[in-house]
C-alpha cells in the first residue's frame, strides 16, 4: 500500500517508488526480512495478537501465515487524492494487479475536515453467471445481499464469544436486521456492533471485523455466507 497525492507526479515520484516496492516483494531476501520485521512488530502488539486469534491464527503460526501471504503475487493498493492520466497509463503496463481509488476531502459547515474513503474490503470482483456472462463487480452491503439471497433471515440470531486468554469467555448475541446487527436495542454495522460488545470487556480495543466475528447458530461466519453467494 502506498498513500499518495497526484501532485507528486507519476514519473518523478509515484512510479519509481512503487516499482522499488514491487521489486522488493519479488526478492527472496527481501521477503525474509519483511516476514521477520512483521513478526517482531506483532510480538510487541498484544492486542493485535488477540485479533489474530479471533480469526484462528495462533502465535505459533504467525510466521508461516506471513510467508504464505508473501508467496502470492503482490497487489498494489494506491489511495490518492486524484488520478493523473499518466498514472492510469503506467498502471496498465504493470504485470501485477493495481487498485487505485480516490480519497476525497470535505469540510462541513462547522469547519470540520471529513474524508470519504472507499471500503475496498467489500468490493469483490467476480464472474456472475448471467444471460451474457458479463463480468460484474459486486459491491456495497454484504449483509443486505446475504439476506436478499436467503442465506440469512431478518430476526435471526448471530453469536460470538470473547474474553481474555485463560479466562471464561462472554457470549454475545446479535439480531439480524436489514440495515445491520441489533445489540441491546441499537442497530449498527456488523463491525461496529461486534466492537461495542468487545469494548464491554476490553474498552481499549478499537477495531473489530464483524464479517469474521459474528456466526450463525451452526457456526457459519457472515463472510462465509457471502462467499457462498458469490460461488
Amino acid at each position: 500500500m502506498e498513500v499518495e497525492r497526484g501532485i507528486h507526479g507519476t514519473w518523478e515520484h509515484i512510479a519509481p517508488q512503487i516499482s522499488k516496492q514491487i521489486t522488493a516483494m519479488e526478492n527472496i531476501d527481501s521477503k525474509t526480512r519483511i516476514a521477520e520485521n512483521c513478526v517482531n512488530k506483532i510480538n510487541k502488539n498484544t492486542s493485535f495478537i488477540e485479533v489474530l486469534k479471533e480469526i484462528d491464527i495462533k502465535e505459533i503460526n504467525i510466521y508461516g501465515t506471513i510467508n504464505k501471504i508473501l508467496e502470492q503475487p503482490p497487489i498494489v493498493a494506491l489511495p490518492i487524492d486524484y488520478i493523473p492520466n499518466d498514472l492510469k497509463d503506467w498502471t496498465k503496463t504493470l504485470k501485477v494487479d493495481v487498485n487505485v481509488w480516490i480519497v476525497e476531502k470535505y469540510r462541513d459547515i462547522n469547519g470540520n475536515i471529513l474524508f470519504s474513503i472507499p471500503d475496498k474490503e467489500i468490493e469483490i470482483e467476480t464472474e456472475e453467471l448471467s444471460n451474457n456472462d458479463e463480468k460484474k463487480k459486486i459491491t456495497g452491503d454484504i449483509l443486505g445481499q446475504v439476506i436478499d439471497k436467503g442465506l440469512l433471515k431478518e430476526g435471526q440470531e448471530l453469536y460470538f464469544e470473547y474474553g481474555p486468554n485463560g479466562k471464561s469467555k462472554t457470549k454475545f448475541t446479535g439480531i439480524v436486521r436489514k440495515n445491520g446487527i441489533e445489540v441491546d436495542g441499537e442497530i449498527s454495522s456488523a463491525s461496529v456492533s461486534s466492537l461495542r460488545c468487545i469494548q464491554k470487556i476490553n474498552p481499549s480495543r478499537t477495531t473489530s471485523n464483524g464479517w469474521v466475528v459474528w456466526k450463525t447458530k451452526d457456526g457459519k461466519l457472515i463472510f462465509e455466507l457471502y462467499k457462498k453467494l458469490l460461488e
